[in-house]
């Protein structure tokens, strides 16, 4: 089985910025900081026939950036991590994907591809350590894993506590075309309680998907065109980096709700949810529905690390 395990950071500068630098951590783990790209409001990622990739201002489609051809450096990196599925043990903190439910849409008898996956985000109380160096990351993402692993990628609208960013923020992310990890603009400033938004839409006729995220008037979209992947994986998922004591969670339960899919014809789809990870760290269990998701660590107890697979398949 191939699952896609992410995370998130990002400060980068301007339109479209890659910089060449420190390794930091993302959505899909640790990433060369060369290999991310922000892609400011009001722009969008292109990826030509050919191999180059543009970022595009959407109000008249002028290229403001242009990569002609892949970060060798980038797509080495994205392979070794394909290689390395198995997560190392932790003897003192969790990284990785700590609690995440699963659902393929295809299966021997009929190819249904993700079309559309949306769901709404309670953020939840902060951290009793507060910002202790732990990264948290909480989406609901969609996998082409019916692929050869160097083409597998994934689409997220993340909710993250710190990681480069104070407090609790929001942004859309997709990793990792030409091994490159492409981030939008985070929504910043929220705080315990308030309710955020996050899809995913993909056109398979026009060949572009689009992660979105907002709080009320707030909004980050990741539109990525060109080679298109047929999205036949899904996932609700709790990533954590760092965490060396149950403090390090938040101080409650985690809810994504309304969730709602639909294929690549707009048919409803009811997920048939898996549990891929049952008892976690700190006493962590999942709750869900084909609707609704919750997660919840005990902050009290003492902390033992449960290690499991991190299946990494990055392109």
């Amino acid at each position: 089985m191939n699952s896609f395990p992410f995370p998130l950071y990002v400060l980068l500068a301007s339109v479209g910025a890659v910089w060449a630098r420190n390794m930091v951590l993302t959505p899909f783990g640790t990433w060369p900081e060369e290999c991310i790209r922000k892609v400011a409001r009001g722009h969008m990622v292109r990826i030509q026939k050919e191999g180059a990739l543009e970022v595009v201002r959407k109000a008249d489609g002028v290229v403001v950036e242009r990569s002609e051809e892949a970060n060798q450096s980038c797509i080495q990196h994205a392979r070794k991590m394909l290689e390395n599925r198995r997560q190392k043990k932790q003897e003192k903190v969790a990284d990785g994907w700590l609690d995440y439910v699963e659902y393929y849409t295809t299966d021997e008898t009929s190819k249904t591809l993700a079309g559309f996956f949306e769901g709404t985000y309670t953020v939840p109380e902060d951290p009793p350590s507060g910002n202790n160096g732990q990264t948290l990351f909480y989406f609901i993402g969609t996998e082409n894993l019916d692929a050869d692993g160097e083409s597998v990628t994934i689409l997220q609208p993340v909710l993250t506590w710190e990681n480069g960013n104070k407090g609790w923020n929001m942004a859309s992310w997709n990793c990792c075309p030409r091994g490159e990890t492409t981030v939008s603009d985070s929504i910043l400033h929220l705080e315990a309680g308030d309710t955020v938004y996050g899809n995913i839409s993909i056109d398979y006729t026009n060949e572009i998907a689009t992660v979105f995220s907002q709080y009320e008037d707030d909004a980050v979209d990741l539109s990525i065109s060109g080679e298109l992947r047929e999205f036949d994986w899904l996932d609700v998922t709790q990533e954590v980096y760092s965490v060396s004591s149950c403090s390090d969670f938040a101080a409650s339960d985690t809810i994504i709700k309304s969730m709602s899919i639909k294929d690549q014809d707009g048919n409803d789809l009811i997920p048939d949810w898996d549990d891929a990870t049952g008892k976690t760290a700190c006493d962590g269990s999942q709750t869900f529905t084909t609707t609704d998701w919750s997660v919840h660590h005990d902050n009290s107890v003492s902390f033992i690390p449960r290690v499991i697979d991190e299946k990494l398949d990055i392109e």
